[in-house]
């Protein structure tokens, strides 16, 4: 919304600039006299889809003017301080009133808008603000809502499943209280709290009704469990395999992201009571097959949890809330407009009030708010100086890519594609060996990590290994090989993950764990660990820091050591200046701090 004018916009109400208003009663003949002042007051009837709205006001004379919420809504979007009524008559907009409340009267009209004059589900906490904004309680079909708008206070608590075989913590039971609280009034909900926190518990205390949960492949047998473990009064379909086939009975169906892609007509046969989403970052980009067959999911009730709903850029949570509440944040196009790039410019206005839209709709804590017997989990960057030989070819490396950024950079490269083109740098700063036509049997990095290894295991301690690239893991198991570390590993082509993340967690597993950041970034619990290397850091934060959480989260006893293993003087060390900005554009959407955006001189910035 524009900056509203402290002076009257004379020319946005009449077809011809008038001089300013004069009020006094005798007036020479040839002076012009403006109507009169007149105020407009809110005014409302209730109705079941929420207050029928206008604002209306009456002049000295007897004359009333009346003005629809839409004409008011569209005035203050435009930083007009007046409005002219169906009558022809010229009224001023209650500002005072619009400054505490006019955004919640925004998103009523917009919703009422979208829904064809009905208001949609989601909109129905916005109808209960409007009733305590125009000083009025709101009906009873409304008035459970209202804890929604009040910062989560006085949630009545649910009635927990019978069939529950879990002990809750505080912070856990207000989160399904919560969660049934927007399940019995049909509203999605996005549970966004830190990896490790137990979404999956809250979830499980919450679904009803023949549930579909679609998650990735990796977690299914995780699901399996949990449900086998918390939930053993329901019956469990696990929709996956070449043979697979709909089980009507089951009461809980498990599926992954891929056979939604392929199956997405049979899943959308029926309508499911519960639609759950794991992970559900993985439907970030609203235009890809995997998103759309998720949106056009029919469901009674959604829910979407994501430990990092914003990863990247603003267009992912409006993508995780069209899913869960459709027309909320308005239309992709819009959203970039009205929120993404001025919260990415750093506005705290646009911010707080993407804040307040979907404020109800999504909880997030943090461990260190709502789990405060964790462990310490200290963070630390892992410096390693590269030889000689590794340096002069990384150099040359850097000068080739400088000049090809930079060309293909004005020649209108996007952003994704730049950061491809540094691919051979980022290896070459890890191991000779990766890069085409270099040849390496050992590198300064890998020397450092199997010093660390050496050091921590023969204390007693575990660790996970966690590099994107197979390739490099090839290389340091051969090396823990050579120096006789027991180890197992888990990537894409790991068959049984479930054997191989048991043997590690049994009290006399090998004392580390190879792991590929995609296969096994998310999850797993891997407790067993107190340290964590990620060998090769990655343009994302949020993936390291959910690679990082197998191993910090509920369940962990001892303090966890996560080291970020960077090469001196390389592109790695620019890329964790890039993750503090990437960090700060997610927090501007959730809690309130501003942002900036990727631009591309940030992208040849990496290369000096």
């Amino acid at each position: 919304r524009p900056p509203r004018s402290t002076l009257f916009p004379y020319t946005t109400l009449f077809r011809s600039p008038l001089p300013p208003p004069v009020y006094a009663q005798e007036q020479e003949e040839d002076q012009v006299l403006l109507p009169e002042r007149v105020e407009l007051a809110p005014r409302f009837q209730p109705s079941e889809s929420g207050p029928e709205v206008t604002f209306a006001g009456e002049a000295s004379d007897g004359k009333r003017i009346e003005v629809s919420a839409q004409q008011v809504v569209r005035a203050w979007q435009s930083g007009s301080h007046a409005v002219e009524g169906v009558d022809g008559g010229l009224a001023w907009l209650p500002q005072d009133w619009l400054e505490r409340h006019g955004p919640i009267l925004e998103q009523f009209v917009a919703a009422r808008e979208a829904g064809g004059g009905k208001l949609p589900q989601w909109a129905r906490p916005t109808a209960a603000a409007l009733y305590q904004a125009l000083d009025a309680p709101p009906p009873p079909e409304l008035a459970g809502l209202v804890p929604l708008i009040d910062g989560f206070t006085a949630i009545p608590p649910a009635t927990l499943p019978a069939g529950l075989n879990a002990v809750l913590r505080d912070y856990q039971r207000q989160g399904v209280d919560w969660l049934c609280l927007l399940r019995d009034a049909g509203i999605g909900a996005l549970l966004a709290d830190d990896m490790g926190l137990g979404k999956t518990l809250q979830t499980l205390c919450a679904i009803t009704g023949r549930t579909l949960v679609i998650a990735p492949t990796s977690t299914l047998p995780n699901w399996a469990a949990e449900l086998a473990r918390f939930r053993p009064d329901l019956r469990v379909s696990l929709y996956h395999g070449p043979k697979r086939s709909l089980d009507a009975a089951a009461d809980v169906t498990l599926t992954s992201y891929a056979v939604l892609r392929l199956d997405r007509e049979a899943l959308a046969a029926d309508t499911w009571d519960t639609l759950v989403l794991d992970e559900a970052q993985a439907i970030k980009e609203p235009s890809t097959a995997t998103a759309a067959a998720a949106f056009s999911l029919p469901a009674r009730w959604r829910v979407a949890m994501s430990g990092t709903p914003v990863e990247n850029r603003l267009t992912e949570l409006w993508s995780l809330s069209h899913f869960c509440n459709p027309g909320l944040l308005g239309g992709r196009k819009d959203f970039i407009t009205r929120h993404a790039r001025r919260i990415e410019a750093g506005q705290p206005r646009a911010a707080a009030e993407l804040q307040a839209k979907i404020r109800p709709f999504m909880l997030r804590r943090r461990k260190s708010e709502v789990a405060r017997e964790l462990p310490a989990r200290t963070d630390l960057i892992l410096r390693c100086t590269l030889d000689p030989q590794e340096r002069a070819v990384y150099d040359s490396l850097r000068l080739a890519t400088h000049a090809e950024l930079a060309s293909r950079l004005a020649a209108g490269l996007d952003t994704i594609e730049a950061l491809e083109l540094l691919l051979r740098l980022r290896q070459a700063a890890c191991h000779l060996a990766l890069v085409p036509g270099q040849q390496a049997t050992r590198s300064s990095k890998q020397d450092l990590l199997l010093e660390h290894l050496s050091e921590h295991t023969g204390a007693g301690h575990r660790a996970l290994v966690f590099s994107q690239w197979t390739s490099l893991l090839d290389l340091v198991g051969a090396a823990l090989e050579a120096a006789e570390l027991p180890y197992v590993r888990l990537d894409g082509r790991t068959l049984d993950r479930g054997e191989v993340v048991a043997r590690f967690q049994a009290q006399d597993g090998p004392p580390v764990m190879l792991v590929s950041l995609r296969a096994g970034g998310t999850g797993l619990n891997l407790t067993a660990a107190d340290y964590v290397y990620l060998l090769d850091p990655w343009w994302n934060p949020a993936v390291e820091d959910q690679a990082a959480d197998r191993s910090h989260r509920i369940g962990q006893e001892r303090p966890v050591f996560v080291h970020r293993v960077v090469a001196e003087h390389t592109v790695e060390e620019k890329i964790l200046e890039l993750h503090a900005r990437k960090r700060a554009l997610a927090d501007a959407a959730i809690e309130g701090v501003s942002g900036t955006a990727l631009t591309r001189e940030d992208l040849l910035e990496l290369l000096q």
